[in-house]
């Protein structure tokens, strides 16, 4: 069967949204394609797709994504919506191996150096032994089972967000959390596209106030009616500020009849030896953190992940 191989470009959008409902057995909407893809926050997602008889068979998308690293603004790319027809699958098993490898020599040509991905089980072997990908962590979830018993001393003021301004963007830059961290900048925009923009509206963004002045923000999700995940958050060094965080969460899982308290944290900040205080345990899961650098030469600082700073929010599946 004769297969023509094209760049992907936003025209294929209905087309890409019936293969993934084929693909993965569920739906994206319209609304959330533009969002993830065709936002002007973003530079557009490049890759490549395979047709036969103008049909889409197979495909690769990788989107541009602002990183920190050493205070330098690099160009990082995102690995995203990576499939193909089950049924043609089967009989061309090196066919999303040429997508991929295209797409990265066009991402060389453009100077971006690393590719990120957050992989399950199943991409993940498929990436790190056909790809070239670097696994660099098993995620693991920090988490807490309902009740949680603790005796805050304060609890600061702790309001909604109706939407991120230039105090976030401050915030983030003055934050000695991030400062010598590998991360996505938390400015003001990026918060609004991550969390307010998104069309399902599923996060809870809150502030903390201590002495009227912003000490942190953090991000919940009611996931599948089971768990207040805690998607982000970056907070003052305060045991105040990280009771009002767990306190509110909490709240927000009674609420709505949660059962459990997940997130996650770098392990080197004093908020996640205050969760372990409180009982809050690591666990294992099916998420496996993977980079590949474009040129191929090994880089110690970038493969260490003690380098990162990563929340649930910084993987496109939360």
């Amino acid at each position: 069967m004769s297969l023509a191989i094209k760049k992907f470009n936003l025209s294929y959008k209905q087309d890409i949204l019936k293969l993934h409902k084929i693909s993965f057995k569920k739906s994206k909407s319209s609304t959330y394609w533009d969002w993830r893809f065709n936002n002007k926050f973003l530079k557009k997602p490049f890759g490549k797709i395979a047709l036969s008889k103008k049909k889409i068979v197979s495909h690769y998308i990788v989107q541009p994504i602002n990183y920190k690293i050493k205070n330098k603004q690099k160009n990082v790319l995102l690995s995203l919506w990576t499939m193909t027809d089950p049924e043609y699958f089967r009989t061309n098993i090196g066919l999303l191996h040429g997508l991929i490898k295209e797409t990265y020599e066009l991402a060389k040509i453009r100077k971006f150096f690393l590719v990120i991905g957050f992989a399950n089980k199943k991409s993940h072997l498929i990436f790190t032994r056909w790809f070239g990908f670097k696994q660099i962590k098993i995620m693991d979830e920090l988490a807490k089972t309902l009740p949680i018993n603790f005796s805050p001393k304060k609890i600061l003021e702790c309001t909604k967000i109706r939407k991120f301004d230039s105090t976030f963007t401050n915030f983030y830059k003055n934050h000695n959390t991030t400062k010598n961290k590998i991360c996505t900048p938390r400015t003001s925009k990026y918060l609004n596209w991550r969390y307010l923009e998104k069309p399902d509206k599923e996060y809870k963004c809150y502030k903390i106030l201590k002495e009227k002045k912003l000490a942190g923000y953090f991000i919940l999700k009611n996931y599948l009616g089971k768990k207040c995940q805690i998607i982000d958050f970056l907070a003052a060094n305060n045991s105040d500020v990280y009771n009002t965080i767990i306190n509110k969460s909490i709240e927000f899982a009674i609420e709505n009849k949660l059962t459990e308290i997940s997130l996650w944290t770098p392990k080197d900040i004093s908020f996640y030896t205050h969760l372990k205080k409180i009982g809050f345990e690591e666990r294992k899961m099916e998420t496996y953190f993977i980079i590949k650098k474009l040129n191929g030469t090994p880089d110690p600082y970038v493969e260490n992940f003690k380098n990162w700073y990563i929340t649930m929010g910084d993987s496109d599946v939360f």
